[in-house]
């Protein structure tokens, strides 16, 4: 909720899970380009951690490495 993430403490580090850990499914790289750009803006690159949902441990090791994959090019994108 991007609602309670503003809200913040400064100073707080965030933790977002831009990653579904439970589902195979790829995410779309330009979406996770938006949503980064959202956090980014709304908490600035220093403050933000982005990962997945939750333990990747039960995906397929190609799945899971896909999915961080387009995390860190969508990061690097974006600047976060």
């Amino acid at each position: 909720n991007l609602g309670l993430i503003r809200s913040a403490p400064a100073g707080k580090e965030i933790v977002a899970g831009v990653l579904d850990g439970r589902n195979t499914k790829l995410e779309d790289e330009a979406e996770l380009c938006r949503l980064l750009e959202d956090l980014v803006g709304s908490v600035g690159a220093d403050r933000l951690w982005a990962g997945p949902s939750c333990g990747l441990e039960y995906l397929p090791r190609e799945k899971a490495q896909a999915k961080l994959r387009h995390l860190v090019s969508a990061a690097k994108k974006v600047g976060a």
